[in-house]
């Protein structure tokens, strides 16, 4: 049931796939095609969960071509990562300035994870495999 899975975490309605994509036309184009993702690992200063849960659910696929997904993942503890899955490396670059835009906005929650990586632990690369 619902209510057995962790009450802070909302549920959220996947929308049906688009007209102009069958199921079919969605598996081969997810399994031909290469796809690139990012991801970006933080902590929520303390007392800041919420609000960065809330932040996270802002953004929005439409505003970043190329862009199939995005995913913010609450770990507990404070700990989340932000996963985007992009149709190429190239629609990620592209997109970078406005993801950097997007996670300044998500940066005065954050605390340090160290000197060295600061508030942010950003990955990208190649999906290789399901």
């Amino acid at each position: 049931s619902k209510s057995s899975v962790r009450g802070s975490v909302p549920w959220v309605r996947i929308p049906p796939c688009p007209p102009e994509f069958t199921c079919n036309s969605l598996f081969i184009r997810e399994n031909m095609m290469p796809s690139f993702a990012s991801n970006a690992r933080f902590k929520a200063k303390s007392g800041q969960e919420n609000a960065l849960m809330e932040a996270s659910l802002k953004f929005d696929i439409a505003d970043y071509a190329g862009c199939l997904s995005h995913q913010c993942i609450g770990a507990g503890d404070g700990r989340f990562q932000l996963v985007a899955v992009w149709e190429s490396e190239d629609t990620f670059v592209n997109a970078r300035p406005l993801l950097i835009k997007f996670r300044d906005t998500l940066r005065p929650m954050l605390e340090e994870i160290s000197p060295e990586l600061g508030v942010t632990d950003p990955i990208s690369g190649y999906i290789t495999g399901n």
